[in-house]
Order: C-alpha cells, then structure tokens, then sequence
C-alpha cells in the first residue's frame, strides 16, 4: 500500500494531475493510462522528428489523437476535405463578458494552456470533460468563464448551421440591439423554415438572419442558442424543398 499525505492547497497543479491520474488508474493494467497522462502534463514533442516539445503539448494528448484518428479514417474512407471548410471559422461578437480572470487561473502560463485546450474543443463531450477538469483545478467556474463555455458551444452549433458571424448591433434611432446572423452558402431554405417554425420573429434579410434581441425572451442568449440549434438541425420540410415542390421552391425564391 502507498499512503500520498498532502495539503491540497500547497500542491501545484501538475502534482494534482498527478495524483489524480494514480487514482483513477488504480486497477490492473492502468500504467499505460498513466503514462499517457504523464505525457500531457509534462508535454510531449512532435509526432516526427527528435523534437522534445511541438505540437502536441500545444493542443494535448487526447486531443491530438482524436485529430489523428480523425485523418487516418478520412483517409482510409477517401474523404478529403476543401481550403472552404479546413480553413471556416465562426465569430461571435455579443455583448457578454467571456474570459478567463487572473484571480481564477493567477499563472499566466496555466491561463495560455487553459485557451488552447478551448480553442482545441470540437464536441459537446470533450467540451464537458474540459469542463470537468476545471472544475478540479481551479475551483468552481466564475460566470465570466461560464459565459465562455457557452460561447464555445454557441459557435459549434452556428458552424453545424453554417454560420460564418454572430454579432449584436444596435438599431438605428432605437436604444435597442438586434442579433444578426451571416448565413454561408451551406444553410438550405429547409433549415432557415426549421427555425422560423421555432421563432417566425426571425427576419430574413439577402444573406443575414435579424431578430430583436426582446424577441429572442426573458434569456436572449438562450433563446438565440434553441434558435441557431433549430437552424442546425434537419428541417422537417427539407424533403419538400429538395424535392421541387411549389412551396419549396417558392422559399427558395424569397431566400434568394
């Protein structure tokens, strides 16, 4: 038996990784997650070549083999993606503090690798562990730190949807704001109805989605979240539209 007495706040936080992954990989056969774990606290180098420190450190362990496996399967199944969509990103830009505060993450260091491991989150799942992990860290999230989780889901959802920016703007002669959404070609007339269906307050305008933000409910940004979720999700009409039908074609017409 092995007894590890410790005062937890004296403890930095790879000691705490540490321990964790000890205890967590208590049973048979556990050295090989151990030692994986290991490896993303203390960094690791490039996948090839003699260098001690690269590219995995920056996006960590799990993360860099889910984004191997990923490619090794596009490969073997002979997908290859376009310039279009390695290189699409979302922006969002709404008026709601989301950030990492010095007195949550104090070292600056700690705080970089914190962003990384966001800016790498590419599932729901992974986001949640990320979250988890915080949690042990550092301590219960401030609502700052909140905020920024639900941005980072905010724009998977809106690049599932095919959305290229999320922005508030303010309405002119009007001390209210509206949210305008900038659609890519990859959003389909079957999935704008989707979410008119969800909130027909929803104003279509050339290639942008306008709302008032008073129209969006008590909660805007939940109410905008259920709002780009329904954009995202298959339309129960995308069999007509597609299909040529008069009511889809004329939705067509109107978006277009």
């Amino acid at each position: 038996y092995a007894y590890f007495l410790y005062h937890g706040q004296r403890l930095k936080l790879d000691a705490k990784k540490r321990l964790r992954a000890i205890v967590e990989a208590s049973e048979l056969g556990s050295g090989f997650q151990i030692a994986m774990k290991d490896l993303e606290i203390r960094g690791a180098g490039d996948i090839l070549g003699a260098n001690q420190h690269g590219v995995i450190n920056v996006v960590g362990v799990s993360h860099f083999m889910r984004m191997l496996n990923k490619a090794v399967e596009d490969l073997k199944a002979g997908r290859v993606l376009e310039g279009e969509e390695e290189t699409w990103t979302v922006s969002v830009e709404l008026p709601i503090p989301a950030y990492i505060p010095d007195l949550y993450i104090p070292d600056s260091k700690d705080k970089i690798n914190a962003y990384q491991k966001l800016s790498s989150a590419d599932t729901f799942e992974y986001l949640k562990e990320i979250k988890s992990e915080f949690v042990e860290d550092y301590g219960k999230l401030p609502n700052e730190v909140n905020n920024l989780f639900k941005i980072i889901e905010l724009k998977m959802l809106a690049k599932k949807a095919g959305l290229v920016n999320l922005k508030a703007e303010a309405i002119p002669m009007s001390k209210e704001k509206e949210i305008v959404l900038s659609m890519s070609k990859r959003v389909k007339p079957a999935n704008i109805i989707n979410m008119l269906e969800y909130n027909p307050r929803w104003v279509i305008s050339g290639t942008k989605l306008r709302i008032n933000v008073r129209d969006l409910g008590t909660d805007w940004f939940t109410g905008l979240m259920n709002s780009v979720d329904s954009l995202a999700k298959r339309a129960k009409h995308a069999g007509e539209v597609n299909g040529g039908q008069k009511e889809g074609t004329k939705v067509g017409e109107n978006e277009a």
